[in-house]
């Protein structure tokens, strides 16, 4: 909300360029995700497809998750 309306009293909230990168990186492997299962792959391939081919350790570590 802060970068669209320039809220000032919500900056302390806002995402820092860091932390936007790889959020965007994160719904971007969910949304793979989802494709996947929507074409019929199983959980276990989505789940190897995704952390091995994407990184999907490094945004949770960049993340802090």
């Amino acid at each position: 909300n802060y970068y669209t309306h320039f809220d000032v009293s919500k900056k302390d909230k806002s995402l820092d360029i860091h932390e936007m990168f790889y959020f965007g990186r994160l719904f971007i492997l969910m949304l793979r995700a989802l494709i996947l299962k929507e074409l019929g792959f199983n959980q276990v391939f989505i789940e190897e497809h995704v952390d091995q081919k994407h990184g999907l350790d490094i945004i949770k570590q960049e993340l802090k998750f």
